[in-house]
């Protein structure tokens, strides 16, 4: 995969995030994660780049072209109508396109967002890649956008056609909060949650992860933090996700990320205004002055302030007490989120991947298991019409408790309020196998 790091930005970045994760070499990006790692599964290297551990590319170099084409051709469709006032790249090399907000929507009329509200207190504030000493930032009244960045994607990954690509970048479901206790799997991975959820009418949530960055074992497999709203049964059932998330084969690299997701055909399908994550499909609107973006790089170690609120009709998302963006209520139906939610989820989750038949050794948070040392979710609440209301410890999420685990503390009570700790380390966790 093509590096355009520039070497005193990525010097900088690589010494944030080893000193907030606690490493002890910054030019080796030490995140001290176990000796004996199998890095030739589909791990990361020390410089944050995935290594590409997985069966050679039987394509032709023609076809490799032609496919790197069709993604360059559909990510420049995917913004033909973006007025753009300057592009920069960042310390990790992401490509970003600035542009003029009211481009976004039709009428040029972008939605007003809700007032500014009450959000937890952070004490150690999440920083982006946009917000890092030397990255560029484009001119003033304008939003950033990454691009898809086709050139990390490795040759054998490279999809044959627009409908495996969006397939490829899309999740699978949510765990079960009546039976919490059941795992799922789809057809190429077994999926691992730790949370809490409620099941309760709600026009959204707020609260505060601890961003980590957690050692991911194999092929395809990804770690993550993140809230989901849910409406809706069946093929009906309609999301709105946000969160962090480590995925080497989606990002080519191995920093955690802010992402956003939403489905309104509970999964079934990556389209335009129908699902999928980021902006890899035409859905979210950004908006406000925020660098903390979809698809960004997060310096680990820190926290990031998460809420999403219906208001006027509209999904709203809020990070680090800024709004940055919303999910416009036209794209969901009157039986899913067109208005509300009925219940909300906090947790977090691995990916295992099947075919290579071995237990994940991914972590989950901090790897720790639900205790001391171990991530948190913390000030968990939900918005009623009137006001917020602390979430209740209705349902605990641990399909596999022997890997990963989640405890909660005393809820609604004291200053970090409705609270979990989450985590494990999967398969070298004693028990997990």
């Amino acid at each position: 995969m093509n590096r355009t790091f520039k070497t005193t930005s990525a010097c900088l970045l690589l010494a944030l995030f080893a000193a907030a994760c606690g490493g002890t070499d910054p030019t080796t990006f030490d995140t001290d994660q176990p000796a004996d790692s199998a890095g030739d599964q589909g791990s990361a290297n020390g410089s944050g780049e995935a290594i590409d551990t997985s069966v050679p590319a039987t394509v032709t170099p023609m076809e490799v072209a032609r496919r790197r084409q069709m993604l360059r051709d559909y990510d420049t469709g995917l913004h033909a109508d973006l007025v753009v006032k300057a592009t920069t790249v960042t310390p990790t090399g992401r490509t970003v396109d600035w542009i003029d907000p009211a481009s976004q929507v039709p009428d040029g009329q972008l939605a007003s967002p809700p007032p500014s509200g009450d959000s937890p207190e952070l004490v150690d504030p999440v920083v982006s890649e946009l917000e890092l000493p030397g990255a560029e930032r484009g001119p003033e009244g304008t939003v950033p956008i990454f691009r898809l960045d086709v050139d990390r994607i490795p040759d054998q990954d490279l999809p044959d056609s627009i409908e495996s690509f969006l397939s490829m970048r899309s999740k699978v479901g949510l765990p079960d909060p009546v039976a919490p206790d059941v795992g799922f799997s789809d057809s190429t991975h077994y999926h691992y949650h730790a949370g809490a959820s409620q099941t309760v009418l709600n026009w959204g949530t707020d609260g505060v992860l601890w961003v980590t960055n957690p050692y991911v074992y194999g092929y395809d497999e990804f770690s993550l933090g993140q809230l989901a709203l849910y409406r809706g049964t069946g093929s009906a059932r309609q999301t709105i996700e946000a969160g962090w998330q480590l995925y080497p084969r989606f990002y080519g690299d191995s920093y955690p990320r802010f992402f956003t997701f939403f489905t309104t055909v509970n999964y079934a399908r990556t389209d335009h205004y129908v699902g999928g994550y980021n902006e890899t499909v035409l859905g979210f609107v950004r908006s406000g002055t925020s660098s903390l973006v979809p698809g960004a790089a997060l310096v680990s170690g820190s926290e990031l302030g998460l809420e999403v609120l219906n208001w006027q009709s509209n999904w709203w998302i809020k990070a680090r007490g800024e709004w940055i963006g919303y999910y416009p209520g036209w794209m969901f139906s009157t039986a899913g989120l067109r208005s509300s939610a009925q219940g909300f989820m906090w947790f977090g989750e691995v990916t295992d991947y099947i075919y290579d038949g071995v237990q994940t050794y991914s972590y989950m948070g901090t790897g720790a298991s639900a205790g001391s040392g171990a991530a948190y979710m913390r000030n968990l609440r939900y918005q009623v019409e009137s006001n917020k209301l602390p979430m209740l410890q209705q349902a605990m999420i641990q399909e596999k408790p022997q890997c990963y685990s989640v405890a909660g503390s005393t809820w609604t009570a004291g200053t970090w309020g409705s609270n979990f700790r989450y985590g494990g380390k999967g398969a070298y966790t004693a028990g997990c196998k």
